[in-house]
């Protein structure tokens, strides 16, 4: 069993129904994860939870040292499917790198997000994630993540399927698609920035009513 994989026990493990940010990092913030080498590799292990574990897997992207996922469980078994995926992408690693090393530096984080005001702003940050490392001027630039599949209409071999806040806004036509591709190219101020980052400490992502007087909600209250 790959308990040190599992949740924190002090934060409740998500359950069938919930849309989920996750997080994973390499050990030690070491950039064990060399995209532009094995990104195809590592695509077919993240591909596992939707085939798999039946998860509706959103957006991703790949960094040099850890992984963002926004995803919907459909089943009670995060667990099992992050063991799962966590263990089989080490042993993938470990054979390239020649390594005995633990790649993860153990559990995914997870934060709960109920509303699609917050998803808005989760998937904004996520794909904003190279251009705040310096990585790249414009969100486009970075290849290592599913930004195309929604831009361009490319998987690059993830099978990924929209949320609900993108999915409503891309039936919306070229409008709503505009709408969505201004929103998440916003980029964020350092107020905003913390703003996220600490929403996403929490197990459900939330902003306090001060934190809604700072945030960007333009976008998102076209869902409300």
């Amino acid at each position: 069993m790959c308990s040190h994989y599992l949740s924190m026990p002090e934060r409740p493990t998500p359950q069938k129904g919930d849309c989920v940010h996750l997080t994973l990092r390499c050990n030690n913030k070491l950039f064990l994860l060399d995209v532009i080498k094995y990104w195809d590799d590592i695509i077919s292990w993240i591909d596992c939870l939707p085939y798999f574990f039946d998860i509706a897997l959103h957006h991703v992207i790949v960094m040099s040292n850890h992984i963002h996922m926004i995803l919907t469980l459909k089943k009670d078994n995060i667990g099992e499917a992050m063991c799962y995926f966590t263990t089989n992408l080490s042993k993938f690693l470990n054979a390239q790198h020649r390594s005995i090393n633990h790649v993860f530096g153990g559990r995914y984080y997870s934060t709960l997000i109920k509303h699609e005001k917050y998803l808005s702003n989760v998937i904004r940050y996520l794909y904003q994630n190279p251009v705040r490392a310096g990585l790249v001027d414009s969100v486009f630039d970075y290849k290592y993540s599913s930004l195309a599949l929604y831009t361009q209409g490319i998987s690059q071999g993830l099978f990924v399927s929209p949320d609900l806040f993108t999915k409503e806004l891309f039936e919306q036509g070229i409008t709503g698609r505009d709408l969505w591709i201004e929103h998440i190219t916003r980029i964020y101020n350092e107020n905003e920035k913390i703003i996220i980052e600490q929403s996403l400490q929490k197990f459900s992502f939330n902003f306090t009513k001060r934190q809604l007087k700072i945030i960007d909600l333009k976008t998102a209250s076209l869902m409300l």
